[in-house]
C-alpha cells in the first residue's frame, strides 16, 4: 500500500510581512479613533486631529511598495559639469559688485556682500528613483557663516516684504533628501519678497517644479535670481530690495536644450482674472541686459543666439 505523502508544512510569514501587518492594524485603529474624535471635537481640536491624521497617512505611504520608475534615475557626481548647471554657472559681465560662490549639496548660490543677498541660485531637479517624502513644514532661517555679512532672519523683518527662499526647498528635498532640504534655509538663499508677489504666483512655483516639470522631463536645470534697480531701497542693515525676480528653466528634448525664462516684478499690477506664467515670459537676452550676467556661457554660439533671442512657450 503506497505511503501517503505528508502535507508540506505551512509557510511561515516573513518577519517583515508580520511587522508591516501589525503596523497597518495599529495605524488603522488609530485612524478610526481619530475620525471619531474629529467628529466630536471643537474646531480647534478638529484642526489638530486633521494634521495628525494627515501625518499618519503620509507615514503609511512610506511603508507601501513603490512602482518602479520607467526612467532610470539620472545619476551625476558633483564633479559633473551638469550637476548644478547646464552649460556653466552665470558669469558676471556688467554686474556692479563682486559675487561670492557657495556650493551646497543640491544648489550653488552667487551671493553679493554689498547687497547682502543672493544674486542667483542654480540647481538641477530630476525624477528620483526613491522620492524623498518631505513634511509640509519649514525650518528656522539660519545665518550662513560662510558670508561676511552673516545676515540674520530678524534683520529682514518688514511690513511689506517677507523672507522667501530663492532655491526651492521642497523640490530639492524630494530629489536630494533632508540634508539638502535643510540647506535651503540658510540666509544666503533668502531674499525679501513682496507679499503680493508671493500670493499671486510664487506659491505655485514649487508645484510646477516638483510635479509637472520633473514628471515630463527627466532633468530640469533651474537658475533663479534677483533684478535690482540702479538705486535700490534698503532695509535693516543694508539689505537691498530687488525690483523683480527671474526664473530660467532649461530642459533637454530630443538631445537639444530648450529654455523658458520669466521675469516677475516685485509688485505685480492687479489685473482682472488670474495671471498666468505666460504673462511673464521674456527672452534670455532681456534678462542678461537687466541683470548683468551671461547665462549658459558654455553653449555654442549658434545655439546660444537662437535660444536666447526669443521667449519659449511653456511646456505645461
Amino acid at each position: 500500500m503506497p505511503r501517503r505523502k505528508k502535507a508540506p508544512p505551512p509557510k511561515k510569514a516573513s518577519r517583515g510581512n508580520t511587522v508591516f501587518l501589525v503596523c497597518a492594524i495599529l495605524l488603522l485603529n488609530g485612524l478610526a479613533l481619530g475620525t471619531v474624535l474629529l467628529i466630536l471635537s471643537t474646531p480647534k481640536e478638529r484642526h489638530f486631529c486633521g494634521n495628525w491624521l494627515s501625518r499618519q497617512v503620509s507615514g503609511l505611504g512610506r511603508w507601501l511598495p513603490r512602482a518602479n520608475s520607467s526612467s532610470p534615475q539620472p545619476t551625476r557626481s558633483q564633479d559633473d559639469e551638469k550637476y548644478y548647471a547646464y552649460a556653466g554657472l552665470p558669469v558676471s559681465v556688467t554686474y556692479p559688485y563682486a559675487i561670492s560662490t557657495f556650493t551646497n549639496i543640491a544648489y550653488t548660490v552667487g551671493y553679493c556682500e554689498v547687497r547682502k543677498g543672493p544674486a542667483w541660485v542654480a540647481y538641477r531637479l530630476f525624477q528620483p528613483e526613491n522620492r524623498h517624502e518631505m513634511e509640509p513644514v519649514s525650518l528656522p532661517l539660519r545665518a550662513d557663516l560662510r558670508t561676511v555679512s552673516q545676515i540674520r532672519s530678524d534683520q529682514l523683518a518688514h511690513v511689506d516684504f517677507l523672507p522667501e527662499l530663492l532655491a526651492s526647498a521642497n523640490p530639492i528635498g524630494i530629489c536630494y533628501g533632508k540634508d539638502a532640504w535643510k540647506e535651503t534655509f540658510l540666509m544666503s538663499n533668502i531674499t525679501p519678497r513682496h507679499w503680493r508677489l508671493r500670493d499671486l504666483l510664487w506659491n505655485e512655483w514649487d508645484n510646477q517644479l516638483s510635479r509637472r516639470m520633473t514628471s515630463r522631463f527627466r532633468e530640469v536645470w533651474v537658475v533663479s535670481g534677483a533684478v535690482f534697480p540702479s538705486v535700490a531701497v534698503k532695509i535693516g542693515p543694508g539689505i537691498a530690495i530687488p525690483s523683480a525676480y527671474y526664473h530660467i528653466l532649461l530642459v533637454e528634448s530630443e538631445g537639444r536644450p530648450k529654455i523658458m525664462s520669466f521675469l516677475l516684478p516685485q509688485q505685480p499690477a492687479h489685473q482682472p482674472g488670474k495671471q498666468e506664467w505666460n504673462d511673464f515670459l521674456v527672452s534670455i537676452n532681456e534678462l542678461e541686459a537687466r541683470t548683468g550676467f551671461d547665462f549658459f556661457p558654455s553653449l555654442k554660439n549658434s545655439n546660444q543666439t537662437s535660444l536666447e533671442a526669443r521667449p519659449s512657450p511653456l511646456p505645461w
